[in-house]
């Protein structure tokens, strides 16, 4: 696809979203637009699966209901850009920069491509998402290993089986989370909020539970370094 061509798709989609004569959806699957510069450009509802958007500059753009299935976002500065419900399974965001990004509702599972039998997993690994909106989102078996996730808000957020561990979760909202089997050996979560999240069979040693009040969580069957003694009365009776 030429740059020209780009920018009619663009332009067109523009279009589309607000309902005007001559619009259309934009159809951008397996282009190559890796190191390029989109900031606040407006894809929501695109058809982005396959798309190398790797180390672009997509700040504050709005991606919501976006088609990103296993795109490549890896190196991306996406700060404070919508991802609201947005098709991510599969996705690679590899040390994206993600603080105050929307990704509430995104659905961020394995993915597998037509015509491939190998399933991709959603990765966020080393991502910066200080400050992000993940309330509701699906990440089931994802890779967050050593991203921080500082005061980001992961209510109700779906984590089961997925890879935390040395992600900075400290100060995260965690409530009603559904964290089973998760692995968050070396993570911190110091002072983060996890009432009625549930960490059954999950794995916490060398984790940091600094000011964590885990008297509301499901803890049965998960794994930690600390001895019994040493929480709370409360959580003793639940382990």
């Amino acid at each position: 696809m030429t740059p020209q061509e780009f920018a009619n798709a663009v332009l067109a989609h523009q279009r589309y979203v607000a309902g005007r004569p001559g619009g259309k959806r934009a159809e951008l699957r397996f282009i190559n637009l890796s190191g390029l510069r989109f900031p606040r450009i407006n894809l929501s509802g695109a058809i982005l699966s396959g798309i190398n958007l790797s180390r672009s500059t997509l700040h504050d753009a709005d991606l919501g209901f976006a088609d990103l299935f296993c795109a490549n976002l890896s190196g991306t500065d996406a700060k404070g850009a919508n991802f609201f419900r947005a098709d991510m399974r599969g996705a690679q965001l590899h040390g994206a920069k993600l603080r105050g990004a929307n990704l509430s509702e995104a659905d961020l599972r394995p993915g597998t491509l037509s015509g491939s039998d190998k399933r991709a997993f959603a990765d966020f690994s080393e991502a910066e998402m200080d400050d992000a909106k993940l309330s509701g989102a699906m990440m089931t078996e994802t890779c967050l290993a050593d991203a921080t996730q500082r005061n980001a808000d992961m209510k109700n957020v779906q984590v089961v089986r997925a890879n935390l561990s040395g992600c900075d979760l400290s100060g995260a909202n965690l409530e009603g989370a559904r964290m089973q089997q998760a692995d968050l050996a070396g993570a911190n979560l110091a002072h983060a909020n996890v009432k009625f999240t549930k960490f059954q069979g999950s794995n916490f040693k060398g984790a940091s539970l600094k000011d964590v009040d885990l008297s509301g969580a499901d803890i049965r069957d998960s794994l930690h370094a600390k001895r019994l003694d040493s929480f709370s009365l409360d959580v003793q009776a639940i382990l």
